[in-house]
């Protein structure tokens, strides 16, 4: 387990229970954090779920040293596995000018698994 962020200890001390699931993160950040500083926490080597249904909500709160609740959400932080993925995939426009027009756009992509004839490629570009 690592963390990212500007004020930030990169490895903080960190604790995992199999039994109820928490992972609990101490002597995350090095100052106070600003308001709206973004957090992140990293977790390697983790197996994706089995099946492609959202997950249960994740619990995310903050504690403080006497163990109250600060700040927590219990409910809406999921994760969808995907039947497959890309071993590699990236897009390259044939032109880089601002408000060009006419461009062609190359999507290049290696699926990690097979996919049938009936598979659909769907897209979505910015706006």
């Amino acid at each position: 387990m690592t963390t990212l962020g500007n004020s930030l200890e990169p490895n903080p001390t960190w604790s995992f229970d199999a039994a109820t699931r928490k992972l609990t993160v101490q002597k995350i950040n090095k100052v106070y954090l600003t308001n709206r500083e973004y957090l992140y926490i990293v977790l390697a080597k983790v197996t994706n779920p089995g099946q492609t249904e959202p997950t249960d909500s994740f619990v995310y709160e903050i504690y403080d040293p006497l163990n109250n609740v600060i700040e927590g959400v219990s409910q809406g932080i999921t994760f969808e596995s995907l039947a497959g993925g890309f071993a590699f995939i990236s897009v390259a426009a044939a032109d880089t000018l601002i408000n060009k027009r006419d461009v062609e756009y190359t999507f290049s992509m290696r699926p990690q698994d097979v996919f049938t004839s009936a598979a659909i490629i769907k897209i979505t570009c910015p706006t």
